[in-house]
Formats: C-alpha cells, structure tokens, sequence
C-alpha cells in the first residue's frame, strides 16, 4: 500500500518539475529573444518595451491585452513558445506588436467580433516583413497558422481582397462577401451560407488563431502611450527592417479621428436661440396643464441639401441620426437635390426614419448654393459624395458631410467624413 502511494506523489512532482522547466525555458527565450531584436527590429523592440510580460497556460498561443492605467500585457503560453523556432516566434511577436502600434487593442470596434477579427489578423500580417530566417510566419502540418491577404486570394469569393488595407476595409470586404454567400445559400438551400468559420481551412490557412485577441478594451491614455512611442521612433528614424509603405499606415493610425457626430452637434451649439415664450400647448413642469408652459423661440434657419446622385443612401440612416437629436433644438428645412432641385425646401420638424429619394441624375450644387443666399438660411449641410463642378460660394456657412476619404469640390466648407466605424 506504501509503495502505491508513493507512485502517484512522484508523478505529480515529475509533472511539477517539467511545468517549472519549460516555463523557465519560455521565459529566457522571451528574454533573449526580444533583446535581439534591438539589433534589426528596432521598432518592436520600442513597442514590446511598453508591455509587461507573463506566462499563462489559459490562453493558447500569446496575446496583447489593456491592463487600465496606461498598461498592457504580453500574456504568452510557454508551451507554445517553447514549440516554435526563433523565426517564426520573432513573426508572432511582430504580430502582437502591430496590434498594439495600429491601435486595434484599444481603439477598434466591431460588431461582428469574430470577423473583426479575421480583418485585425490580416491587416497585421500584411505589414509584416517576411526575412527567411529571421522572421517568417508560423505553420503547422505545411500550412500557415493564421489569416493571411495570400491565402484568401486562393479563395474564389475573395479574389477580390487586396493587399495593405486597414482593419476596417478588410471588415467591409469580408462582411460584404458573407453577406453575398449567406444571400447565395438561401437561395440553393444551403442555410444561411455564413460559413466564414467553415471556409478557414480551405485556402486560408488552417484556421489556427496564431494569438489571443481577449482583453482588449478601450483606453485613451493607453492609447495616447503608443502613439507617444511610434512619433518617438519615427523622429529618430529607429524603425528598422520595414517598409516605407507599413510606416505610412502605421504612422496613419496614429490620428485619432473625430466623432463627427459629436462635431455636428457641437458645431451647431451656439446658433440655439435659449429665449423662451410662454405656450398653452406645453404643460407647465410644475403644474401641468392649469399654467401654460414655455417653449424656446428659435430664430435662425438652416438647410439639408441631400446629393441623390451620389453614394449617399448608405450613409442616410447615420445622418438622419444625428439630426434627429437636433430637431427640438433647430429649425431644419430640407431639400434634395441633383443637377436641380426637385422639391421646394420642406420643414424638418420631427424626427424621421426613412427619406425617400428623387432624381439620381447627375450633380450640381449651384441651384443650392442659390436657394441659400435667395432665403438667407444661417448654415447649410450638403450630404454629398463630392463628385461635382464647382461652384459659388454663398453667404452662409457651409458643411459638407461626405464618405470616408472623399473631398468636396472646392477648398472652402468645413468637411466632416462619415466613417463606417
């Protein structure tokens, strides 16, 4: 009975001290590994030195995750660590770090997680510079772990994708062909064809998650501490082995864009006109309906002018949601409006949720500049893809609302871009 005790105890202490020897092992790898690459990887080395390291055998592979207070973490396995040879492990701490230098940890949002995902994992590997060696992707059993621009295009439903895109495009993309096949299985009988998760292994790797993307949160101290050190790397010029065209999209994701919701809200805050009169038709707060009520007088117009030539019915409902939240405050009119103006301008009194379109032809924005100077409006909103001649500038002032990376066809307005994020 003795003996058979002891059996099992000295089995537990074996298990105990393997755990503690690749652990070890792990960590001096780690170690030894990151301080290397102060030699070609200067930018990781900068990057990886923001975060604090430590093991964990709860995740799989190895992740990034916010931590609060301005502070990250380098979780990593030490099983997968210990697996993988010096170049491959140098390709995924590259991965991590792109995370943290695109912002995806503390900065992005998705509502389908799973394919935001996909669109973080490929939008970092684009940028990732392959050395034989040095620095290669991992693989398993012949194929490559992880999502990768390469293998996608070996998939005929994204032939289309493209190389060196933001996370966001590639979300854009893959939910517009999801969106495709679910269409395309309904109609064969094949369930709703979203079969992103199924398709993995057939051209885009093994479907292997190459890293954790679990605790990643938003924080702007944080975030603002990783585009201190990507300026501090790029004004001393210590980026090493990268590509002129990965510093442009990294030092582009640097610019933390602005709500243009907010922007609109603020922009039209001091034209609200905070007198008030007295009205039977409001009930008294304090006394309802036996004292009339107050109401604010509101003095000065504004105007919507809605492109309908353009690629502007996607970007309505995110408008018309803003706006909505200003119609107690402002008097809106509205108009539509192509080469001419196909209605005479309407009240915007109350909220709406749907417009419906005129004309689709091609644009000119002279007939609105014209109604505007004609009917002294204060300001004027022109919802616009911008593709359009010149025209005269009015006397009120003006805001175009366009899609992401369009420009209106003159240099004076203000501009505020609708993202899809």
């Amino acid at each position: 009975m003795a003996a058979k005790r002891r059996v099992p105890n000295k089995t537990v202490e074996l298990d105990s001290r393997t755990i503690q020897e690749a652990d070890a092992k792990a960590t001096k790898r780690l170690e030894w590994l990151i301080g290397f690459m102060v030699v070609s990887y200067q930018f990781v080395y900068q990057i990886l030195g923001l975060t604090v390291k430590a093991k964990s055998r709860q995740i799989p592979t190895m992740g990034v995750r916010v931590l609060g207070n301005s502070r990250f973490e380098l979780l990593y396995n030490p099983d997968f660590v210990n697996s993988l040879p010096d170049d491959q492990l140098t390709y995924v701490l590259y991965h991590e770090v792109m995370h943290l230098a695109l912002h995806h940890c503390t900065r992005r949002r998705f509502s389908n997680v799973h394919i935001g995902n996909i669109a973080t994992d490929l939008a970092v590997n684009e940028l990732i510079p392959v050395r034989g060696g040095s620095c290669t992707p991992p693989m398993k059993d012949g194929k490559l772990i992880g999502m990768h621009v390469s293998e996608f295009m070996k998939v005929p439903e994204y032939k289309d994708i493209r190389t060196m895109q933001s996370a966001e495009w590639y979300y854009d993309f893959l939910m517009k062909n999801t969106k495709e096949e679910s269409k395309r299985g309904k109609g064969e009988g094949k369930g709703d064809g979203t079969d992103m998760e199924s398709k993995e292994g057939e051209g885009k790797g093994d479907g292997t998650d190459m890293d954790d993307h679990g605790g990643w949160a938003e924080d702007e101290l944080a975030d603002e501490k990783v585009t201190t050190v990507v300026k501090e790397v790029n004004s001393s010029e210590q980026w090493g082995t990268i590509s002129a065209e990965a510093k442009i999209l990294i030092m582009a994701a640097q610019v933390h864009r602005i709500n243009w919701r907010n922007l609109l809200r603020q922009h039209y805050g001091p034209y609200i006109w905070n007198d008030r009169e007295t009205t039977r038709k409001r009930p008294n707060r304090r006394t309802g309906f036996i004292n009339p009520g107050n109401r604010k007088i509101l003095v000065d117009r504004h105007l919507i002018a809605i492109d309908t030539s353009g690629s502007t019915q996607e970007l309505l409902p995110k408008f018309l949601a803003v706006i909505n939240t200003m119609v107690d405050q402002l008097l809106f009119d509205i108009v539509e409006c192509d080469t001419e103006i196909k209605d005479k301008p309407r009240p915007y009194e109350r909220c709406k949720k749907e417009i419906e379109f005129t004309g689709l032809g091609g644009t000119s924005f002279d007939p609105i500049m014209k109604l505007v100077d004609e009917r002294h409006y204060k300001t004027v909103v022109i919802l616009t893809d911008g593709a359009a001649a010149e025209c005269p500038k009015p006397k009120a002032e003006v805001i175009w609302v366009l899609p992401h990376d369009m420009n209106p066809p003159v240099d004076w307005g203000k501009r505020v871009h609708i993202d899809n994020h």
